[in-house]
Protein backbone atom coordinates (compact mmCIF):
# COMPACT_ATOMS: atom_id res chain seq x y z
CA UNK A 1 0.00 0.00 0.00
CA UNK A 2 1.35 3.39 -0.92
CA UNK A 3 2.36 5.72 1.85
CA UNK A 4 0.43 8.83 2.63
CA UNK A 5 2.01 12.20 1.88
CA UNK A 6 1.68 15.97 2.10
CA UNK A 7 -0.22 17.12 5.17
CA UNK A 8 -2.34 14.08 5.74
CA UNK A 9 -2.53 13.16 2.06
CA UNK A 10 -4.55 10.02 1.41
CA UNK A 11 -4.82 7.83 -1.62
CA UNK A 12 -7.92 8.60 -3.61
CA UNK A 13 -9.83 7.23 -6.58
CA UNK A 14 -9.82 9.82 -9.35
CA UNK A 15 -11.51 8.07 -12.21
CA UNK A 16 -15.22 7.71 -12.93
CA UNK A 17 -16.96 5.87 -15.74
CA UNK A 18 -16.34 8.66 -18.24
CA UNK A 19 -12.73 9.31 -17.14
CA UNK A 20 -11.06 12.00 -15.11
CA UNK A 21 -13.34 14.73 -13.86
CA UNK A 22 -11.80 17.55 -15.88
CA UNK A 23 -13.54 20.42 -14.15
CA UNK A 24 -12.85 19.54 -10.53
CA UNK A 25 -12.09 23.20 -9.92
CA UNK A 26 -13.65 26.56 -10.59
CA UNK A 27 -11.69 29.17 -12.52
CA UNK A 28 -12.32 32.87 -12.72
CA UNK A 29 -10.38 35.53 -14.56
CA UNK A 30 -10.41 38.69 -12.49
CA UNK A 31 -9.70 41.65 -14.80
CA UNK A 32 -7.48 44.37 -13.43
CA UNK A 33 -9.30 47.38 -12.04
CA UNK A 34 -6.73 49.66 -10.48
CA UNK A 35 -4.58 52.76 -10.89
CA UNK A 36 -1.39 51.05 -12.10
CA UNK A 37 -2.62 49.42 -15.30
CA UNK A 38 0.73 49.97 -17.00
CA UNK A 39 2.80 48.41 -14.23
CA UNK A 40 5.59 46.28 -15.67
CA UNK A 41 5.27 43.55 -13.05
CA UNK A 42 2.60 42.45 -10.62
CA UNK A 43 3.53 40.04 -7.86
CA UNK A 44 0.87 38.61 -5.55
CA UNK A 45 2.42 38.81 -2.09
CA UNK A 46 -0.42 37.59 0.12
CA UNK A 47 -4.03 37.68 1.19
CA UNK A 48 -6.08 38.34 4.28
CA UNK A 49 -9.77 37.95 5.07
CA UNK A 50 -10.65 41.08 3.10
CA UNK A 51 -8.57 40.88 -0.03
CA UNK A 52 -5.43 40.41 -2.09
CA UNK A 53 -2.13 42.29 -1.73
CA UNK A 54 0.11 42.86 -4.75
CA UNK A 55 3.48 44.46 -5.26
CA UNK A 56 3.54 46.46 -8.50
CA UNK A 57 6.35 48.26 -10.29
CA UNK A 58 5.72 50.99 -12.84
CA UNK A 59 8.51 53.16 -14.25
CA UNK A 60 10.85 52.15 -11.39
CA UNK A 61 8.23 53.16 -8.82
CA UNK A 62 6.95 50.47 -6.44
CA UNK A 63 3.38 50.30 -5.13
CA UNK A 64 1.73 48.09 -2.54
CA UNK A 65 -1.87 47.67 -3.68
CA UNK A 66 -4.79 45.97 -1.99
CA UNK A 67 -7.75 44.56 -3.94
CA UNK A 68 -10.96 42.88 -2.96
CA UNK A 69 -11.53 39.30 -4.10
CA UNK A 70 -13.08 40.55 -7.35
CA UNK A 71 -9.79 42.36 -8.09
CA UNK A 72 -11.22 45.83 -7.56
CA UNK A 73 -8.68 48.19 -6.06
CA UNK A 74 -9.27 49.17 -2.43
CA UNK A 75 -6.13 51.28 -2.03
CA UNK A 76 -2.63 51.71 -3.46
CA UNK A 77 0.42 53.05 -1.66
CA UNK A 78 3.54 54.48 -3.28
CA UNK A 79 6.44 52.91 -1.37
CA UNK A 80 8.70 55.86 -2.24
CA UNK A 81 11.50 53.55 -3.32
CA UNK A 82 12.50 55.32 -6.51
CA UNK A 83 16.25 55.06 -5.99
CA UNK A 84 18.16 53.58 -8.91
CA UNK A 85 19.42 50.36 -7.37
CA UNK A 86 16.60 48.97 -5.21
CA UNK A 87 15.70 45.28 -5.02
CA UNK A 88 12.64 43.99 -3.20
CA UNK A 89 13.89 41.00 -1.18
CA UNK A 90 10.73 39.82 0.60
CA UNK A 91 7.23 40.98 1.49
CA UNK A 92 5.47 39.67 4.62
CA UNK A 93 1.86 40.36 5.61
CA UNK A 94 1.68 39.98 9.36
CA UNK A 95 -0.37 41.39 12.25
CA UNK A 96 -2.30 43.92 10.12
CA UNK A 97 0.98 45.20 8.73
CA UNK A 98 2.92 44.63 5.55
CA UNK A 99 6.69 44.47 5.97
CA UNK A 100 8.58 45.15 2.75
CA UNK A 101 12.26 44.25 2.94
CA UNK A 102 14.39 45.86 0.25
CA UNK A 103 18.08 46.25 -0.45
CA UNK A 104 19.99 49.24 -1.83
CA UNK A 105 23.47 49.25 -3.31
CA UNK A 106 25.83 52.22 -3.47
CA UNK A 107 28.71 51.35 -5.78
CA UNK A 108 30.61 54.57 -5.16
CA UNK A 109 30.39 54.27 -1.39
CA UNK A 110 30.86 50.48 -1.51
CA UNK A 111 27.82 49.99 0.73
CA UNK A 112 25.01 47.46 0.53
CA UNK A 113 22.10 47.68 2.94
CA UNK A 114 18.94 45.83 3.86
CA UNK A 115 15.99 47.90 5.02
CA UNK A 116 12.34 47.39 5.88
CA UNK A 117 9.39 49.66 5.18
CA UNK A 118 6.21 48.99 7.18
CA UNK A 119 2.76 49.73 5.79
CA UNK A 120 -0.26 49.92 8.09
CA UNK A 121 -2.90 47.84 6.31
CA UNK A 122 -5.67 49.48 8.35
CA UNK A 123 -4.53 53.05 7.68
CA UNK A 124 -2.79 53.13 4.33
CA UNK A 125 -2.94 56.94 4.17
CA UNK A 126 -0.64 57.21 7.16
CA UNK A 127 2.61 59.01 6.36
CA UNK A 128 5.44 56.57 5.80
CA UNK A 129 8.08 56.44 8.49
CA UNK A 130 11.74 56.19 7.64
CA UNK A 131 12.72 52.62 6.72
CA UNK A 132 14.22 50.49 9.47
CA UNK A 133 17.85 49.57 8.81
CA UNK A 134 18.53 45.85 9.20
CA UNK A 135 22.02 45.67 7.69
CA UNK A 136 24.34 48.48 6.57
CA UNK A 137 27.28 46.59 5.14
CA UNK A 138 30.39 48.48 4.06
CA UNK A 139 33.37 47.62 1.87
CA UNK A 140 31.10 45.83 -0.59
CA UNK A 141 32.98 46.20 -3.88
CA UNK A 142 30.62 44.03 -5.94
CA UNK A 143 26.86 43.67 -5.59
CA UNK A 144 27.01 40.23 -7.21
CA UNK A 145 29.02 38.96 -4.22
CA UNK A 146 26.65 40.37 -1.61
CA UNK A 147 23.22 38.81 -1.01
CA UNK A 148 20.41 39.21 1.49
CA UNK A 149 17.74 36.73 2.53
CA UNK A 150 14.78 37.09 4.89
CA UNK A 151 13.24 33.97 6.45
CA UNK A 152 9.89 33.79 8.19
CA UNK A 153 10.28 31.66 11.33
CA UNK A 154 6.54 30.90 11.40
CA UNK A 155 6.48 32.69 14.74
CA UNK A 156 6.50 36.38 15.61
CA UNK A 157 10.22 36.39 14.83
CA UNK A 158 12.11 36.81 11.55
CA UNK A 159 15.62 35.89 10.47
CA UNK A 160 17.68 38.07 8.12
CA UNK A 161 20.96 36.89 6.60
CA UNK A 162 23.71 38.55 4.60
CA UNK A 163 26.18 36.60 2.46
CA UNK A 164 29.39 38.33 1.46
CA UNK A 165 32.19 36.77 -0.55
CA UNK A 166 35.10 38.93 0.58
CA UNK A 167 37.76 36.97 -1.28
CA UNK A 168 37.52 33.97 -3.62
CA UNK A 169 38.39 31.74 -0.66
CA UNK A 170 36.45 33.53 2.10
CA UNK A 171 32.73 34.01 2.67
CA UNK A 172 30.95 35.52 5.65
CA UNK A 173 27.32 34.81 6.61
CA UNK A 174 25.88 37.27 9.12
CA UNK A 175 22.51 36.39 10.63
CA UNK A 176 20.10 38.42 12.77
CA UNK A 177 17.00 37.34 14.68
CA UNK A 178 14.38 40.11 14.69
CA UNK A 179 11.27 40.47 16.81
CA UNK A 180 7.91 41.65 15.50
CA UNK A 181 8.97 45.29 15.80
CA UNK A 182 12.22 44.55 13.91
CA UNK A 183 14.38 44.95 16.97
CA UNK A 184 17.50 42.81 16.87
CA UNK A 185 17.39 39.95 19.37
CA UNK A 186 20.67 38.33 18.42
CA UNK A 187 23.37 38.31 15.74
CA UNK A 188 25.70 35.56 14.53
CA UNK A 189 28.60 35.44 12.07
CA UNK A 190 29.77 32.31 10.26
CA UNK A 191 33.04 32.47 8.33
CA UNK A 192 33.56 29.95 5.53
CA UNK A 193 37.26 29.67 4.76
CA UNK A 194 38.20 27.67 1.70
CA UNK A 195 41.35 25.60 1.72
CA UNK A 196 43.90 26.20 -0.99
CA UNK A 197 42.30 25.75 -4.44
CA UNK A 198 38.84 25.01 -3.07
CA UNK A 199 35.69 27.12 -3.19
CA UNK A 200 32.40 27.20 -1.30
CA UNK A 201 28.99 27.89 -2.80
CA UNK A 202 25.96 28.51 -0.60
CA UNK A 203 22.97 26.55 -1.88
CA UNK A 204 20.24 27.26 0.65
CA UNK A 205 18.96 27.76 4.17
CA UNK A 206 16.40 26.23 6.50
CA UNK A 207 15.38 27.33 9.98
CA UNK A 208 13.50 25.45 12.69
CA UNK A 209 11.13 26.70 15.40
CA UNK A 210 13.90 26.96 18.00
CA UNK A 211 16.07 29.31 15.90
CA UNK A 212 18.57 26.78 14.61
CA UNK A 213 19.76 27.80 11.15
CA UNK A 214 20.88 25.08 8.71
CA UNK A 215 23.04 26.20 5.80
CA UNK A 216 23.74 23.94 2.81
CA UNK A 217 27.04 24.61 1.04
CA UNK A 218 28.85 22.97 -1.85
CA UNK A 219 32.64 22.68 -1.66
CA UNK A 220 34.60 22.13 -4.86
CA UNK A 221 38.22 20.93 -4.69
CA UNK A 222 39.96 22.25 -7.80
CA UNK A 223 43.04 20.10 -7.14
CA UNK A 224 41.06 17.03 -8.24
CA UNK A 225 40.18 16.10 -11.78
CA UNK A 226 36.84 16.99 -13.33
CA UNK A 227 35.98 13.30 -13.73
CA UNK A 228 36.54 12.63 -10.01
CA UNK A 229 33.18 12.76 -8.19
CA UNK A 230 34.92 13.31 -4.84
CA UNK A 231 36.00 16.80 -5.92
CA UNK A 232 32.53 17.97 -4.80
CA UNK A 233 31.27 17.74 -1.21
CA UNK A 234 28.04 18.98 0.37
CA UNK A 235 28.02 20.38 3.90
CA UNK A 236 25.20 21.21 6.28
CA UNK A 237 26.20 23.78 8.91
CA UNK A 238 24.07 24.10 12.04
CA UNK A 239 24.09 27.46 13.82
CA UNK A 240 22.29 28.02 17.12
CA UNK A 241 21.15 31.62 16.68
CA UNK A 242 20.18 31.88 20.35
CA UNK A 243 23.72 31.24 21.59
CA UNK A 244 25.68 32.38 18.51
CA UNK A 245 27.37 29.00 18.26
CA UNK A 246 28.10 26.92 15.20
CA UNK A 247 27.40 23.59 16.81
CA UNK A 248 27.78 20.95 14.09
CA UNK A 249 28.79 20.26 10.49
CA UNK A 250 27.53 17.32 8.43
CA UNK A 251 29.59 16.48 5.34
CA UNK A 252 28.53 14.28 2.43
CA UNK A 253 31.10 13.23 -0.17
CA UNK A 254 31.46 10.20 -2.44
CA UNK A 255 33.72 8.80 -5.15
CA UNK A 256 31.22 6.78 -7.19
CA UNK A 257 28.73 9.22 -8.67
CA UNK A 258 28.35 12.85 -9.71
CA UNK A 259 26.03 15.25 -7.89
CA UNK A 260 25.54 18.68 -9.45
CA UNK A 261 22.51 19.96 -7.58
CA UNK A 262 21.33 19.41 -4.00
CA UNK A 263 18.66 20.90 -1.77
CA UNK A 264 17.55 20.68 1.87
CA UNK A 265 14.24 21.05 3.65
CA UNK A 266 13.20 20.81 7.29
CA UNK A 267 10.51 18.26 8.10
CA UNK A 268 8.60 20.10 10.83
CA UNK A 269 6.35 17.14 11.67
CA UNK A 270 9.08 14.52 12.07
CA UNK A 271 11.86 16.94 13.06
CA UNK A 272 14.41 15.87 10.50
CA UNK A 273 16.60 17.64 7.97
CA UNK A 274 16.19 16.11 4.53
CA UNK A 275 19.03 16.45 2.03
CA UNK A 276 18.14 15.40 -1.52
CA UNK A 277 20.05 15.29 -4.80
CA UNK A 278 19.99 13.73 -8.25
CA UNK A 279 23.07 11.83 -9.37
CA UNK A 280 24.70 10.15 -12.36
CA UNK A 281 27.38 7.52 -11.98
CA UNK A 282 31.07 7.95 -12.70
CA UNK A 283 31.97 7.60 -16.39
CA UNK A 284 28.27 7.49 -17.34
CA UNK A 285 27.24 9.51 -20.39
CA UNK A 286 23.52 8.79 -20.20
CA UNK A 287 20.67 8.54 -17.71
CA UNK A 288 20.95 4.74 -17.61
CA UNK A 289 23.01 4.97 -14.40
CA UNK A 290 21.20 7.68 -12.50
CA UNK A 291 19.01 8.09 -9.46
CA UNK A 292 18.44 9.87 -6.18
CA UNK A 293 20.38 10.50 -2.99
CA UNK A 294 18.36 11.20 0.15
CA UNK A 295 19.90 11.70 3.58
CA UNK A 296 17.73 11.98 6.72
CA UNK A 297 19.70 13.99 9.28
CA UNK A 298 19.00 14.20 13.03
CA UNK A 299 19.00 17.95 13.88
CA UNK A 300 20.28 17.59 17.45
CA UNK A 301 23.48 15.77 16.48
CA UNK A 302 23.62 16.44 12.73
CA UNK A 303 24.30 12.73 12.30
CA UNK A 304 22.70 10.83 9.39
CA UNK A 305 19.77 8.65 10.45
CA UNK A 306 19.92 6.90 7.10
CA UNK A 307 21.47 7.53 3.69
CA UNK A 308 19.80 6.14 0.61
CA UNK A 309 21.16 5.91 -2.93
CA UNK A 310 18.48 4.62 -5.28
CA UNK A 311 18.76 3.91 -9.00
CA UNK A 312 15.87 4.94 -11.20
CA UNK A 313 13.74 2.01 -12.30
CA UNK A 314 14.25 0.62 -15.78
CA UNK A 315 10.84 1.89 -16.95
CA UNK A 316 11.63 5.39 -15.70
CA UNK A 317 15.03 5.38 -17.41
CA UNK A 318 13.41 4.35 -20.70
CA UNK A 319 11.04 7.32 -20.42
CA UNK A 320 13.89 9.72 -19.61
CA UNK A 321 16.04 8.45 -22.46
CA UNK A 322 13.13 8.65 -24.88
CA UNK A 323 12.38 12.25 -23.99
CA UNK A 324 16.04 13.17 -24.21
CA UNK A 325 16.39 11.67 -27.69
CA UNK A 326 13.22 13.31 -28.99
CA UNK A 327 14.22 16.77 -27.77
CA UNK A 328 18.00 16.34 -28.14
CA UNK A 329 18.10 17.25 -24.50
CA UNK A 330 21.15 17.15 -22.28
CA UNK A 331 21.75 14.91 -19.28
CA UNK A 332 20.14 14.63 -15.86
CA UNK A 333 22.45 17.42 -14.65
CA UNK A 334 20.13 19.83 -16.45
CA UNK A 335 17.27 19.15 -14.04
CA UNK A 336 16.84 21.86 -11.40
CA UNK A 337 15.52 20.81 -8.01
CA UNK A 338 12.47 23.05 -7.72
CA UNK A 339 10.81 21.83 -4.52
CA UNK A 340 11.14 19.28 -1.72
CA UNK A 341 7.91 18.33 0.05
CA UNK A 342 8.11 16.43 3.34
CA UNK A 343 5.60 13.59 3.63
CA UNK A 344 3.80 13.12 6.93
CA UNK A 345 5.28 9.65 7.36
CA UNK A 346 8.85 10.95 7.10
CA UNK A 347 9.23 10.38 3.37
CA UNK A 348 9.90 12.99 0.72
CA UNK A 349 8.54 14.24 -2.61
CA UNK A 350 11.18 15.59 -5.02
CA UNK A 351 10.10 17.91 -7.86
CA UNK A 352 12.66 18.81 -10.54
CA UNK A 353 12.36 20.59 -13.89
CA UNK A 354 14.47 20.21 -17.01
CA UNK A 355 16.16 23.55 -17.70
CA UNK A 356 18.91 24.23 -20.22
CA UNK A 357 20.08 26.85 -22.70
CA UNK A 358 20.91 26.37 -26.37
CA UNK A 359 22.56 28.76 -28.81
CA UNK A 360 22.10 29.39 -32.50
CA UNK A 361 24.37 31.58 -34.60
CA UNK A 362 22.80 33.85 -37.23
CA UNK A 363 24.58 36.04 -39.74
CA UNK A 364 23.45 39.64 -39.51
CA UNK A 365 23.73 41.61 -42.74
CA UNK A 366 24.03 45.39 -42.74
CA UNK A 367 24.31 47.31 -45.99
CA UNK A 368 27.86 48.35 -46.66
CA UNK A 369 29.34 46.18 -43.93
CA UNK A 370 30.60 42.63 -43.80
CA UNK A 371 28.14 40.13 -42.27
CA UNK A 372 28.50 39.71 -38.54
CA UNK A 373 27.64 36.58 -36.53
CA UNK A 374 25.02 37.03 -33.84
CA UNK A 375 24.34 34.54 -31.07
CA UNK A 376 20.72 33.92 -30.11
CA UNK A 377 20.06 32.12 -26.85
CA UNK A 378 17.05 29.88 -26.28
CA UNK A 379 15.93 29.02 -22.75
CA UNK A 380 14.19 25.66 -22.43
CA UNK A 381 11.85 24.73 -19.59
CA UNK A 382 10.85 21.16 -20.29
CA UNK A 383 9.68 18.03 -18.50
CA UNK A 384 9.08 17.80 -14.76
CA UNK A 385 10.08 14.72 -12.80
CA UNK A 386 8.26 13.87 -9.57
CA UNK A 387 9.77 11.28 -7.22
CA UNK A 388 8.24 9.89 -4.02
CA UNK A 389 10.76 8.51 -1.51
CA UNK A 390 9.80 6.35 1.48
CA UNK A 391 11.15 7.10 5.00
CA UNK A 392 13.70 4.27 4.65
CA UNK A 393 14.98 5.80 1.41
CA UNK A 394 13.46 3.33 -1.02
CA UNK A 395 11.59 4.67 -4.03
CA UNK A 396 7.81 4.70 -3.66
CA UNK A 397 7.05 5.83 -7.22
CA UNK A 398 8.45 7.86 -10.13
CA UNK A 399 6.60 10.04 -12.60
CA UNK A 400 7.31 12.39 -15.51
CA UNK A 401 5.11 15.38 -16.34
CA UNK A 402 5.68 16.07 -20.07
CA UNK A 403 6.08 19.74 -20.90
CA UNK A 404 7.98 21.76 -23.50
CA UNK A 405 8.55 25.53 -23.33
CA UNK A 406 11.13 27.61 -25.19
CA UNK A 407 11.76 31.35 -24.77
CA UNK A 408 14.25 33.80 -26.25
CA UNK A 409 15.09 35.25 -22.86
CA UNK A 410 14.10 34.86 -19.22
CA UNK A 411 10.34 35.08 -19.15
CA UNK A 412 7.86 35.16 -16.27
CA UNK A 413 5.56 33.05 -18.47
CA UNK A 414 7.99 30.13 -18.26
CA UNK A 415 8.08 27.15 -15.90
CA UNK A 416 5.06 26.13 -13.80
CA UNK A 417 2.98 26.85 -10.72
CA UNK A 418 2.60 24.04 -8.20
CA UNK A 419 -0.48 23.63 -6.03
CA UNK A 420 -0.41 21.11 -3.19
CA UNK A 421 -3.87 19.65 -2.78
CA UNK A 422 -5.17 17.08 -0.33
CA UNK A 423 -4.97 14.17 -2.74
CA UNK A 424 -2.65 15.29 -5.54
CA UNK A 425 -0.17 17.78 -6.91
CA UNK A 426 -1.43 20.13 -9.65
CA UNK A 427 1.12 21.46 -12.15
CA UNK A 428 -0.17 24.54 -14.01
CA UNK A 429 1.68 26.04 -16.96
CA UNK A 430 1.39 27.79 -20.34
CA UNK A 431 1.12 25.88 -23.58
CA UNK A 432 1.28 27.55 -26.97
CA UNK A 433 0.04 25.28 -29.74
CA UNK A 434 1.09 27.70 -32.48
CA UNK A 435 -2.11 29.63 -32.84
CA UNK A 436 -3.44 30.02 -29.31
CA UNK A 437 -2.00 30.09 -25.80
CA UNK A 438 -3.84 28.08 -23.16
CA UNK A 439 -3.31 27.39 -19.48
CA UNK A 440 -2.80 23.67 -19.02
CA UNK A 441 -2.75 21.37 -16.01
CA UNK A 442 -1.26 17.97 -15.23
CA UNK A 443 -2.08 16.22 -11.95
CA UNK A 444 -0.01 13.61 -10.13
CA UNK A 445 -2.03 11.60 -7.63
CA UNK A 446 -0.96 10.41 -4.20
CA UNK A 447 -0.11 7.03 -5.70
CA UNK A 448 1.97 8.49 -8.53
CA UNK A 449 -0.66 8.24 -11.23
CA UNK A 450 -0.31 10.85 -13.98
CA UNK A 451 -3.72 12.22 -14.79
CA UNK A 452 -4.40 13.48 -18.33
CA UNK A 453 -3.33 16.95 -19.43
CA UNK A 454 -6.15 19.37 -20.01
CA UNK A 455 -6.99 23.04 -20.23
CA UNK A 456 -7.39 24.13 -16.62
CA UNK A 457 -10.89 25.40 -17.30
CA UNK A 458 -12.76 26.83 -20.32
CA UNK A 459 -12.22 30.18 -18.61
CA UNK A 460 -8.45 29.69 -19.15
CA UNK A 461 -8.68 29.39 -22.95
CA UNK A 462 -6.66 32.00 -24.87
CA UNK A 463 -4.90 33.05 -21.69
CA UNK A 464 -1.28 33.39 -20.58
CA UNK A 465 -0.23 33.13 -16.94
CA UNK A 466 2.94 34.10 -15.07
CA UNK A 467 3.37 30.93 -13.02
CA UNK A 468 6.56 31.97 -11.22
CA UNK A 469 4.60 34.84 -9.61
CA UNK A 470 1.74 32.61 -8.39
CA UNK A 471 0.62 32.54 -4.77
CA UNK A 472 -1.18 29.71 -3.00
CA UNK A 473 -3.80 31.66 -1.04
CA UNK A 474 -5.27 28.69 0.84
CA UNK A 475 -5.25 24.90 0.81
CA UNK A 476 -7.62 24.93 -2.16
CA UNK A 477 -6.98 28.25 -3.94
CA UNK A 478 -4.13 29.58 -6.06
CA UNK A 479 -3.86 33.08 -7.54
CA UNK A 480 -1.78 33.62 -10.70
CA UNK A 481 -1.10 36.89 -12.58
CA UNK A 482 -2.51 36.46 -16.08
CA UNK A 483 -3.33 38.08 -19.41
CA UNK A 484 -6.44 37.24 -21.40
CA UNK A 485 -6.69 38.71 -24.88
CA UNK A 486 -4.12 41.32 -23.81
CA UNK A 487 -6.18 42.25 -20.76
CA UNK A 488 -4.34 42.15 -17.46
CA UNK A 489 -5.74 40.34 -14.44
CA UNK A 490 -5.51 37.39 -12.06
CA UNK A 491 -6.54 33.80 -12.66
CA UNK A 492 -8.17 32.45 -9.51
CA UNK A 493 -8.39 28.67 -9.31
CA UNK A 494 -10.39 27.09 -6.51
CA UNK A 495 -10.40 23.30 -6.17
CA UNK A 496 -12.99 20.99 -4.65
Amino acid sequence: MKNRWINGLISALFCVSNGWIANAQTAKFLPYNGDNAKSATTEIVGTDQKGIYTLERSNKVYFLTKYDFKYNQIWSKNLELDEKDVTIEKTIIQNQQTKIFFSMYDGFGERHGLFCRIIDNQDHQKTLDQPTTIFDQQNIVSKSKSKFLVLNNNTSQLTATHEHQIYPDKQIITTQILDDSLQKINENTLVLLDADKTQNTILGYQIDSTNNLYTLTKTTDDTKRLNDPSRVAFNVHKIDLNTNQQTKIFKFVNDKFFINKAKITYDTQNHRILLAALYSEKNSTSNTSAGTVVVRIIPQTLEPENTSIQHFSQNFIVKLEGLKNIKKQKELANYDLKKLIARTDGGLIIVAESYYVTTQVYMQYNMGYAPMPRNVYYYHYDDIIVLSINPNGTTDWEQIVPKSQTYRDFDANASFALLQLKDRLAFIYNEDNGYQANVMQFDVSATGELLPSRIVNPEATAMTIQPQLAKQASQKTILIPAYKRKKKGILKLTYQ
